[in-house]
């Protein structure tokens, strides 16, 4: 099949015209081809085929866990081992308690006794003054001597002073407090059976009584029936 161009078709009446006497023309399409230049071929280019896409495996292979050997029992002897001799407790003697020193009577130190209903004793001594007197020492020996062994005894103790110095009123009641206490252990009154109130000036109680005096109170306690 003839592909027509178009600047062929612009050439044949051309030749017609400067050729005068030639009815026909012949055209050889070989010829006329090899005058126009073939078109551009595109160069093809081949696709690489697509690699398929492998996935390694992410999960790794889990180990087995391998049992350890259980250790073998211990040997259990056939006749029990002998039982240790303890060597005897070393008894260490109690120390008793020392007795408090003795308690300095003055002849001529000031005080009196008078009795507490239901069972005490009040002793007073001289302003500024801790000392006892033979009377005041064998009342409280007596007071020691009448407490049966389940009875607490209260030893309260005053001193007169002043408001604006409670230090000196309270030092100097606690000094006759404390002989009291030792009359009475003295006569044998266990000391836990004894309890001991230096109260000084100013209290309360005070205005019950002369101010430098000492109140020894018996309490005794209920014994249960058997």
């Amino acid at each position: 099949m003839i592909r027509a161009r178009p600047y062929v078709f612009a050439l044949v009446p051309a030749l017609l015209l400067t050729t005068p006497g030639l009815a026909q023309v012949k055209v050889d399409p070989g010829a006329l081809d090899q005058l126009v230049p073939p078109p551009p071929v595109k160069p093809t280019t081949k696709s690489a085929p697509a690699k398929k896409a492998t996935t390694k495996p992410t999960t790794k292979p889990v180990a087995k866990a391998v049992p350890k050997p259980t250790p073998p029992p211990p040997p259990v002897p056939k006749v029990a081992p002998p039982v240790p001799a303890l060597p005897p407790p070393i008894v260490v003697p109690a120390r008793p308690i020392p007795p408090p020193p003795p308690v300095p009577v003055k002849p001529d130190a000031k005080g009196e006794v008078s009795n507490l209903p239901p069972n005490g004793v009040r002793v007073t001594f001289g302003a500024d003054s801790p000392d006892l007197n033979p009377a005041t020492d064998q009342a409280l020996r007596t007071v020691a001597h009448a407490a049966p062994p389940t009875s607490t005894l209260t030893v309260t103790a005053y001193a007169g002073g002043t408001p604006d110095d409670p230090s000196t009123p309270r030092r100097l009641s606690l000094s006759r407090a404390l002989a009291a206490r030792a009359v009475l252990i003295t006569e044998g009154v266990a000391s836990v059976r004894i309890f001991v109130r230096a109260l000084g000036a100013g209290a309360p109680a005070q205005a019950e009584g002369p101010p430098d005096r000492v109140d020894v109170t018996l309490t005794t306690a209920a014994v249960p029936a058997p």
